[in-house]
């Protein structure tokens, strides 16, 4: 088979679920992270014959995304911030806009060995991207999923960054080992998505992500903020960030409620759509 065919093929299967040029695109990166080759090599050499062994692999890959199962969960991996980071469906894949909050918190400057928590961590993106960024600093990941943290921990051995994983139950406040450790910087991005706001996303993340990571009540969309600002409150060294990812139409609710608890400096920054999706706060 050649590329082009398979190309062919692949768009015909996907062209069911996405728009054609969408289906395109996921063709040539499945080419790309299967085979190593550029788009451009790609769009060169319509007539190279794939190895045999490598079309078996693409044509199973093509079964699965035509179930609309997420390429990053095909492929086992999806890149963030320069790190190749280990999916399944117990995680989120990164998102874009989490790869923006890190590049503000990367701007800052720390302390060597200062300490920096993630509260839930899921995939250990964030802490591990931190850690990347700062060798001498602490980092703690937690989160209530232990599936979770056993892919966040595979994860940091896999790219040798020294992480400490931590078991947390933020919405009945349980915080374990961390219950007393101070921390230079705290980050989250919970879980932010309103349950009634599931009808607008694709088959792809509702049928295979993890809703315990994605989804909260209409009824109280703010409970993971409350409880992580109550918890950043006592456990936040004095003139120490808070930095939380958030639901867009949730911008002015989050900084109210980080204002409310007496957090200096608050801001909402958006992201690279210009939508609010980042709010930061200082513990005086």
């Amino acid at each position: 088979m050649t590329i082009s065919t398979f190309t062919e093929r692949s768009k015909a299967v996907l062209s069911t679920l996405y728009p054609t040029p969408e289906a395109l695109t996921l063709t040539r990166h499945l080419l790309l992270e299967r085979l190593g080759y550029s788009i451009a090599y790609i769009m060169l050499h319509q007539d190279e014959v794939i190895n045999p062994d490598f079309e078996l692999q693409l044509l199973s890959d093509i079964e699965r995304l035509g179930n609309a199962e997420p390429l990053q969960y095909v492929l086992g991996y999806a890149w963030f911030s320069e790190l190749k980071i280990g999916v399944d469906q117990h995680v989120l894949i990164p998102r874009p806009e989490t790869e923006e909050l890190v590049q503000f918190i990367r701007d800052e400057k720390f302390v060597a060995n200062a300490n920096m928590l993630d509260i839930c961590t899921g995939s250990g993106c964030i802490a591990l991207a931190l850690k990347h960024s700062f060798p001498e600093v602490n980092i703690t990941g937690c989160d209530v999923s232990f599936e979770a943290l056993l892919k966040a921990k595979n994860n940091g051995k896999d790219l040798s960054l020294n992480v400490n994983w931590v078991w947390t139950d933020v919405i009945d406040n349980q915080w374990g080992q961390i219950e007393e450790t101070l921390f230079d910087l705290i980050v989250s991005n919970p879980p932010y998505i309103l349950k009634s706001e599931s009808e607008e996303m694709h088959e792809n993340v509702l049928q295979y992500e993890p809703h315990i990571a994605l989804f909260v009540e209409d009824d109280d969309p703010l409970i993971f903020y409350k409880r992580i600002a109550g918890y950043a409150r006592k456990n936040l060294k004095s003139n120490c960030q808070l930095w939380f990812e958030i639901n867009e139409k949730q911008g002015e609710n989050v900084a109210e409620l980080l204002e409310n608890l007496h957090f200096h400096d608050v801001r909402i920054y958006h992201d690279l759509s210009g939508k609010d999706r980042f709010v930061y706060g200082e513990k005086k």
